[in-house]
């Protein structure tokens, strides 16, 4: 190859990259991390929601906070978070950055399926975060309630029956008559008995639902909140009844 010609394409490529390095609208969407490394982290894994030259969010959901920065402004491929730490950005390639900063460094990869509206997407995990932090505390249990799935036969005897016992009246297996109370902080439901026995599961808290995690199992609840000092975890089991256990905060 000729000296000249070899000369022109390094340039067009060294324009290319500095053209792709300079476009913010190349982030837009979600972003991955693959490897992080963070000093005194609570976390292993975060995600960063880029739109219209801002990152709209740095969010997780593992740590203390879900929402770890939001709205700020990205400038010549660098942004600074709201404590005035500042990070830059490096296009690796059309689907890898490179985020760093003092005592950070996270390498992203851009998810493969993008939420069609990013807004939302963050708001699942500021409602998550606002749930968690409204839940964390000690949790009786003061009701049941219980009914057929909508498309069995009301009134069929050994529905009823079913209905009727408390063969089915359990949370993770264990019976409810058993409990005594659970509990939430920022890392782990406990489950706490009467016989003051104990069953602990790390969890990740979404809008709706907990992931509860244990050895190699991972648990599904779904939850709603009715109050500051009552929600409910709704549960359904194979006999085809769905049970609620109605907790009030102690």
């Amino acid at each position: 190859m000729k000296p000249l010609l070899l000369i022109i394409l390094i340039s067009i490529l060294q324009l290319s990259c500095s053209k792709k390095n300079s476009d913010t609208a190349f982030l837009n969407g979600e972003w991955m991390s693959d490897s992080l490394k963070v000093k005194n982290n609570d976390h292993w894994r975060e995600f960063l929601h880029f739109k219209n030259g801002k990152l709209l969010a740095q969010t997780t959901w593992w740590g203390k906070n879900y929402v770890l920065n939001k709205n700020l402004d990205i400038q010549n491929n660098k942004f600074t978070d709201a404590k005035g730490n500042t990070y830059s950005i490096n296009i690796i390639d059309s689907l890898t950055i490179e985020v760093k900063g003092n005592e950070y460094y996270g390498r992203f990869i851009k998810e493969q399926v993008q939420s069609e509206d990013i807004d939302t997407a963050i708001n699942e995990f500021e409602q998550a975060q606002k749930n968690r932090n409204q839940l964390i505390g000690n949790w009786k249990i003061i009701k049941l309630e219980k009914k057929l799935r909508s498309d069995a036969d009301q009134k069929d005897p050994i529905n009823q029956e079913f209905l009727k016992s408390t063969e089915f009246e359990k949370l993770l297996d264990i019976p409810t008559s058993s409990i005594n109370h659970i509990n939430l902080d920022l890392e782990n439901f406990t489950i706490h008995l009467k016989n003051e026995k104990n069953y602990q599961y790390p969890y990740v808290l979404g809008p709706e639902s907990f992931e509860l995690f244990s050895e190699d199992m991972i648990f599904n609840l779904k939850y709603k909140i009715e109050s500051p000092q009552q929600f409910r975890i709704k549960t359904y089991n194979t006999a085809g009844i769905y049970i609620d256990i109605i907790f009030a905060k102690q």
